[in-house]
């Protein structure tokens, strides 16, 4: 059960308050990286890694940038723009992905299609499922993928079929090192070169992509891993196991989670309750419901004090501290917390939860719930949340989550849930999901 992060009062002084703003643009837009999404007051916005705002918060909704553009959504409806703030693409869309090899996913009448950055439709709204761009190809699927109806195959960037649909959808199927998982009945995955052949006989209960030359694959219920050519190289042993990153995996054994080398040799022990990848020499951990940041001896650079902590990016990682969207640098400072920032005191304590504290340990139990939590992606802004106020501190939040695949390809999921705040606790009475 979650432990409730009491809210820490933090000071800190703002960097480069006096630049001038021009020389902050300019330097922001040196590449589209030097840019990072925030919440403030229900609307999201862009700032540079010194924490200067960049562009204001105006948008419901915010993707990071890709390619120079960023998804964002306003009145309902999801465009790009550059990182000026300048609308490229016009909002018109009903959801929409990163820009990957200058071409992205969007959704209209609850279909995909393919767009380049013009807005001009490379393939038509007819998808169910539209992966991005990896090594020249993109999965791509026609009918209900939660179905044996719904197919796969595969596409090039002039949306001409490479690969005919005849695959079924599981969740990690781009191509990575020549070779992707696949399955035609679910029940045996195994994987495929680019002409749609198998070169690794489908035997395996779920297989995921290649990285870092070995793929993990499940069997009799425990994960292991194997090499390009089908060769067992690390016995299935494992609750569960992720991608190498850096050349480190991490695995659950039990109900913990550690980390390996692609011997199998354990190099961090399993102790985490969560273990993320590691990205720039760190990787956070989950702790008692509270995640921090660990290097490749398993040692603490960052101590566990935040709800939510995801991976380094360009020297910053997004996090969590109570209700506020935050970042840090790798030394555990803050370069940007909101408006709370300049509050020098806090006299009380909540005796009733807010609306994002009640947001955000629905998200943390949601994704302990669910098979890849790394892969997963909640909507910004409380808009995107239906609460309501069952009494007694009981709580339904009803919203969706979209697994995101490292192709891409963004699976919703509906939920409901039933929480309860008891004490300093928060426990999860029920949960429903829909596709």
């Amino acid at each position: 059960m979650a432990r409730v992060i009491c809210y820490i009062l933090i000071s800190f002084l703002l960097l480069a308050c006096n630049q001038q703003v021009d020389k902050q643009t300019n330097n922001a837009r040196k590449t589209a990286a030097d840019l990072f999404l925030f919440a403030q007051n229900d609307k999201s916005g862009y700032i540079d890694k010194l924490g200067n705002i960049i562009i204001e918060p105006q948008f419901d909704s915010t993707d990071d940038f890709h390619e120079g553009l960023a998804a964002v959504k306003i009145n309902g409806k999801w465009g790009y723009i550059d990182e000026t703030g300048k609308w490229i693409i016009n909002p018109q869309f009903e959801l929409a992905s990163e820009f990957n090899d200058g071409l992205a996913t969007v959704w209209n009448n609850n279909k995909r299609g393919k767009i380049d950055k013009q807005g001009n439709y490379i393939v038509n709204p007819q998808l169910s499922i539209a992966g991005s761009f990896s090594e020249g190809l993109a999965m791509v699927c026609l009918g209900n993928v939660f179905t044996e109806n719904g197919k796969c195959g595969y596409i090039d960037k002039t949306g001409n079929w490479i690969i005919k649909p005849q695959f079924l959808f599981s969740g990690d199927n781009d191509f990575h090192d020549g070779l992707a998982a696949a399955t035609k009945n679910w029940k045996n995955n195994g994987y495929i070169d680019k002409t749609g052949k198998f070169v690794v006989d489908p035997k395996y209960a779920n297989a995921k992509r290649f990285s870092e030359g070995v793929a993990a694959v499940e069997t009799a219920n425990r994960w292991g891993y194997i090499d390009k050519e089908g060769k067992l190289i690390i016995n299935p042993k494992f609750t569960f196991a992720g991608d190498f990153h850096e050349g480190l995996a991490s695995i659950e054994i039990g109900s913990k989670w550690g980390y390996i080398d692609k011997t199998g040799k354990s190099i961090i022990r399993p102790q985490f309750d969560h273990a993320g990848d590691f990205s720039e020499g760190l990787a956070a951990v989950l702790s008692n419901f509270k995640s921090g940041y660990i290097d490749k001896t398993g040692k603490f650079v960052i101590q566990p004090q935040f709800n939510e902590a995801h991976e380094f990016s360009k020297g910053l990682a997004r996090v969590f501290v109570g209700k506020e969207l935050c970042y840090v640098d790798k030394a555990g400072n803050f370069v940007w917390r909101p408006s709370e920032r300049s509050s020098s005191t806090q006299t009380t304590t909540e005796q009733k939860p807010d609306k994002i504290e009640i947001m955000t340990f629905a998200k943390l139990l949601v994704e302990k719930r669910l098979k890849a939590p790394s892969t997963t992606k909640h909507p910004w802004g409380s808009s995107n949340y239906e609460i309501t106020d069952l009494g007694g501190n009981r709580y339904t939040v009803s919203s969706y989550v979209d697994s995101q695949n490292s192709f891409g390809a963004m699976i919703r999921t509906n939920y409901t849930v039933t929480i309860k705040k008891s004490g300093d606790s928060w426990i999860l009475e029920s949960m429903t999901t829909s596709p």
